[in-house]
């Protein structure tokens, strides 16, 4: 499995620029967040830094843009994503920070303060690829999947983030032909701690809770976008179940989005049935049921156990998926089920 675990440049400085114009949540104390701090405070009115305090809104997820930055470090944007953060930030401050971003790498000396730091950058992968080998985690989800020979087996590219303490996002081009050879599973984690942990405390990936959840779930979005695009008139039939108010409060505005989530967290309370056990799937799906919002997560769970799991019938999720989605007209409209 090709797996590529890094802290990268490009998202890291954004993420700093985040913390340093109040976009960021406090990041869990670590003696990296204390040198981030005292390398870069003084720098808090930059113009970059003031174009994002300013912004029109903003989510934690924005350093995704880090993967469009070019010509490092006097960085150019190319990101299919642009528009969508144009809207979020507005376009006069999104411009405004693009603009001055070279300029907050140089000031800072952002590079250099990079390269000293890369030891302990280098030793936070080495951790997690530990971790993700020891328990297996890539090598479950793929075999669930069963890709290899429909679709070849993906690249991962998994961006480690020393100063997100808020969790993981999934990189997902908007662009994506379905079944293009080239396009890899891309999330960000984060770097938060089940044990208690100090503004001396070395970085530590391997204590990130529920590390196997988040890759499958973020993993899962990665995968399944394809074959969502290539069937979204079928999707779109069954938007009677859109319990819009329920997930309004997730940032979920559409059908297919939230049919999108429910699937992508079924999938990976499944992989948690198989691989953890029957207590943390059931804790699993009635989190995401009663909790966030996710109502069709048992339903979508149990047809995929009983249908395609352990089961000769389907080649693949690609081949499975239409059964999946025709189970969709079993369910009773959404204001019936409420």
């Amino acid at each position: 499995i090709d797996i590529d675990i890094k802290v990268d440049p490009r998202l890291e400085v954004l993420g700093v620029a985040m913390w340093l114009g109040g976009k960021f949540p406090n990041p869990t104390d670590s003696a990296y967040k204390l040198r981030v701090w005292n390398h870069f405070k003084k720098h808090q009115n930059h113009p970059a830094i003031l174009a994002l305090r300013k912004s029109k809104s903003m989510y934690t997820d924005f350093t995704e843009l880090g993967v469009g930055l070019t010509n490092w470090p006097n960085v150019r944007l190319s990101s299919p994503k642009e528009a969508n953060w144009r809207k979020i930030m507005g376009n006069e401050q999104f411009d405004k920070f693009f603009s001055e971003l070279p300029d907050f790498i140089k000031k800072t000396s952002f590079v250099k303060f990079f390269a000293s730091n890369v030891k302990e950058y280098e030793n936070s992968a080495k951790q997690f690829r530990r971790v993700i080998d020891d328990k297996k985690i890539i090598a479950h989800m793929e075999s669930f999947y069963k890709y290899g020979q429909s679709r070849p087996r993906p690249k991962f590219e998994i961006f480690l983030e020393p100063l997100n303490n808020w969790g993981a996002h999934a990189i997902v081009d908007p662009n994506i032909v379905p079944g293009d050879k080239d396009v890899p599973v891309r999330y960000q984690i984060g770097f938060w701690s089940g044990s208690e942990s100090f503004l001396d405390s070395p970085l530590n990936f391997d204590d990130a809770s529920s590390l196997g959840n988040t890759a499958w779930h973020e993993g899962s979005h990665v995968y399944i976008e394809p074959i969502f695009k290539s069937h979204r008139l079928e999707i779109a039939k069954h938007e009677r179940l859109f319990n819009a108010e329920t997930v309004k409060g997730q940032n979920i505005s559409t059908w297919e989005y939230c049919l999108n989530e429910n699937i992508v967290r079924a999938i990976t309370a499944v992989l948690i049935k198989l691989h953890v056990g029957e207590d943390a799937y059931k804790r699993e799906i009635a989190v995401q049921t009663k909790q966030m919002g996710f109502i069709y997560t048992g339903e979508i769970a149990s047809w995929i156990l009983s249908e395609y799991v352990g089961k000769e019938e389907f080649k693949d999720f690609d081949a499975y998926f239409p059964k999946l989605i025709s189970n969709l007209s079993r369910l009773p409209d959404f204001q019936k089920k409420s």
